[in-house]
Formats: structure tokens, C-alpha cells, sequence
């Protein structure tokens, strides 16, 4: 488990705040419209957990109801191994978030100090990131149960 908590910790950084401070430092004016633009809409938000469902219903198909018939075993098997990549593609938007937030937080109170509503928005940018840390923790626990 402490493996899994630096690596995705590398992962946030590399993904979300390496990205974001390069940003700034190429002299990007609104970091909050930059953070803006690292999340993706709903609606692609939404297409990517329906191929997080997608992964699941085959990884169920394949563990549990196509072991007899040799012919659909083989078929699930490789349909399984296909989504085991899409379905967790929504791990990269955790990561990047998760990074993304914090540099912006820090950023932000390098120029403006923690001062007026800033207090707020670090508690709840803190909170934000590690909630989306916390969850790319969990995913990468399942990817790892439901490897093909």
C-alpha cells in the first residue's frame, strides 16, 4: 500500500503540477482558467466512466460466466484485456487534478499570501486534490485486482 501512495503521488505531480508550472512559467495569465482547461466537461467526464462500467461488466463476464465454453472464455478474455485500458483511463483526469490544484494553490499564495478569501480556497483546494489523490489511490487498487 505505501508503494501505491508514492507512486500515485509522482504520478499527481508529474501529470498535474509539473504541467501547470510549466504553463505559468511560459506566462499563462489566469491559472484559474488554466485549471479550467485540464478538466475535462461533463459530458466527456461522463463517457469515461461509462467505459469504467464497461470494464467492470466485462471483468465480471470474464471471471465468473464464461468459464465453460471455451470459444466465449477466449472472446472475454481479450475483450477484458481491451477495456482493462480504456476503463481506467479516468485515472489520468484524478492525477492531473490532484496535481493541477495544489501548484495552482501554491502559485496563487506565493503572489497574494493567504490572505481575504484565499483561506477558503486553500482549505477547499486542499480538500478537492486529496480527494482526487485519495481516489486515484483506490483505482489503482482495482486496476491491479482486475488485471487481465
Amino acid at each position: 500500500m505505501k508503494n501505491i501512495l508514492i507512486t500515485e503521488f509522482f504520478f499527481c505531480f508529474f501529470l498535474g503540477a509539473v504541467p501547470t508550472l510549466i504553463v505559468d512559467i511560459e506566462g499563462s495569465l489566469d491559472r484559474i482558467k488554466t485549471l479550467k482547461a485540464t478538466v475535462p466537461s461533463d459530458t466527456l467526464f461522463i463517457y469515461f466512466v461509462y467505459l469504467f462500467g464497461i470494464h467492470f461488466v466485462c471483468y465480471a463476464l470474464n471471471k465468473w460466466i464464461f468459464q465453460s465454453n471455451l470459444r466465449r472464455k477466449e472472446f472475454f478474455r481479450k475483450l477484458h484485456e481491451f477495456t482493462y485500458e480504456l476503463g481506467f483511463a479516468i485515472q489520468g483526469i484524478y492525477r492531473i487534478v490532484a496535481g493541477a490544484v495544489v501548484m495552482v494553490l501554491v502559485l496563487e499564495l506565493l503572489d497574494h499570501g493567504l490572505v481575504g478569501y484565499w483561506k477558503a480556497a486553500v482549505v477547499s483546494g486542499l480538500i478537492l486534490s486529496l480527494a482526487c489523490y485519495s481516489f486515484s489511490v483506490m483505482l489503482t487498487r482495482l486496476k491491479i485486482k482486475t488485471a487481465p
